[in-house]
């Protein structure tokens, strides 16, 4: 019993563990007698040291991992909105699909995230025929609130095509979520996408598949 109350069998200060060795610091139940006020010069610069090489990793890590989004927000594809003549000029000259059209008001937080995931979108290679456009609703004010009708959702987004009877059809986003999957869902429901999760065309690529394997 002597033995096991004697706390000097229990190396309480931690000299030799790897936290006091490497990172010169001392455990919890160390008191303040011992701890010394003056912080030795070597451990200052390791600590300095250290500090700097940590950081500079988290840096090149975050950059690594944002690599890839930040080249596509660089490259995206969004066209700003001068005039309605644009849309038409697309539709009918330039032979697009449609024109999806997002109405943008900065500072916002749902707006910003919303403009990430459509300046995004945009390069999109599935949407290449889909023409992203941006209205800046502090620079077209009048258009913006001629959209804003009661009870619309907010962020205000809406879809131009041309229809089958060869007249441009107007759709609201509605209720749509907000987001890459949300923008995917509402171009196939609009019919001028094709859904990628068709069960028809899921087997005959996984067909294709097996067979180039057996062959």
């Amino acid at each position: 019993m002597d033995y096991l109350s004697d706390k000097r069998n229990y190396n309480l200060l931690g000299k030799n563990s790897f936290l006091s060795r490497m990172l010169f610091v001392k455990p919890f139940y160390a008191s303040s007698k011992d701890i010394s006020p003056d912080v030795p010069l070597k451990h200052s610069i390791i600590r300095v040291i250290g500090s700097i090489l940590l950081i500079k990793f988290g840096y090149e890590l975050a950059v690594w991992e944002t690599k890839e989004e930040s080249e596509k927000l660089l490259n995206h594809k969004v066209v700003e909105f001068e005039t309605e003549e644009q849309i038409f000029d697309l539709l009918y000259n330039k032979q697009k699909d449609a024109v999806f059209l997002y109405f943008f008001t900065p500072g916002h937080r749902r707006m910003n995230m919303f403009m990430r995931d459509f300046e995004l979108e945009s390069s999109n290679p599935r949407y290449k025929d889909i023409t992203f456009m941006n209205v800046h609703c502090r620079k077209n004010l009048t258009f913006c609130v001629n959209k804003d009708f009661p009870e619309r959702i907010l962020p205000m987004a809406e879809l131009y095509y041309i229809n089958e009877q060869d007249k441009i059809e107007l759709v609201d986003m509605s209720n749509r979520h907000r987001s890459p999957q949300g923008i995917q869902g509402f171009f196939e429901e609009s019919g001028i996408l094709e859904s990628a999760h068709n069960p028809e065309e899921i087997f005959e690529r996984a067909g294709k598949k097996l067979k180039g394997i057996m062959v």
